[in-house]
């Protein structure tokens, strides 16, 4: 898409990438009240710190690909995603390891009698799968963190400086950003079965979900505009699933609970 007109030109290249990045900004602050509220309560309740990791990984690779293609806009748009996805992934975890820890121990010291603890053995292990997908993450995390670590090196030391960036280097690192933005687009629908089961989206963040909407689609629109696929791309896949989203939220409105993630999908398997 070609602007004809300076109007058209100050529109779509400067105004639409400087909202752009006020809407990044505001995607990564949008879990913010959500985990001051856990850290408040020390308690994940209805959290679901999936995302955060994604945040992470999403904005590193970003900021590379910016510094590739020398791309202000994009660059201040990820780099407070960074910091604030650090943070979201600290107290997350390390909130979610201790409930876990505690409903075990909770169960041992409720069985008394020989059905309690047929049952406390049956909540002993799915406590202990319910860790798996925690592992699981940490790993997807640190195998995201060495492809990131492989880019920064492609970056940093091109085969060609003089014609740097050449275009395979560029694709690379393109490909990258556009498998973990979607990676991060998917992972608020992480809990789409509980969500589901249980009819209750608290799991889905709505303002995560109302900021990436509109992000999406303001670089989705700026995408297009440079002639970026690697931008316009993923941006409108997760402008789409933003609305999955919501319409989920919409069908199943959050409910006020205290109990958290682990212990809902505990219920549910010991009265399955």
């Amino acid at each position: 898409m070609q602007c004809t007109s300076d109007v058209c030109r100050i529109i779509f290249t400067i105004v639409f990438p400087t909202f752009g990045c006020i809407l990044g900004i505001m995607v990564f602050l949008s879990p913010l009240p959500a985990v001051l509220n856990a850290v408040k309560n020390n308690r994940l309740g209805s959290v679901n710190p999936l995302p955060y990791a994604m945040i992470f990984g999403n904005c590193i690779a970003w900021f590379i690909y910016a510094l590739v293609i020398k791309n202000y806009y994009v660059l201040i748009g990820n780099m407070p995603g960074i910091l604030l996805s650090l943070y979201y992934m600290i107290a997350a975890y390390a909130i979610g390891y201790a409930e876990v820890k505690q409903l075990e121990q909770q169960q041992l010291l409720e069985a008394t009698t020989g059905d309690e603890r047929e049952v406390a053995e049956k909540k002993m292990k799915y406590l202990r799968s319910f860790l798996d997908p925690a592992l699981a993450l940490m790993i997807i995390l640190v195998f995201i963190l060495e492809i990131v670590s492989l880019l920064i090196f492609v970056t940093l030391f091109p085969s060609n400086p003089s014609e740097y960036p050449t275009l395979i280097q560029k694709n690379l690192i393109g490909i990258t950003c556009v498998i973990i933005l979607v990676l991060f687009y998917t992972s608020p629908l992480s809990t789409l079965v509980l969500v589901i089961k249980q009819r209750d989206c608290s799991s889905i963040d709505w303002r995560l979900s109302l900021t990436c909407f509109f992000n999406g689609g303001f670089w989705a629109v700026y995408g297009i505009v440079i002639g970026d696929g690697f931008i316009w791309g993923p941006n409108l896949v997760g402008a789409i699933l933003a609305v999955v989203q919501l319409i989920c939220i919409c069908l199943f409105p959050p409910r006020l609970r205290i109990e958290s993630n682990s212990e809902v999908r505990l219920n549910s398997v010991v009265n399955s």
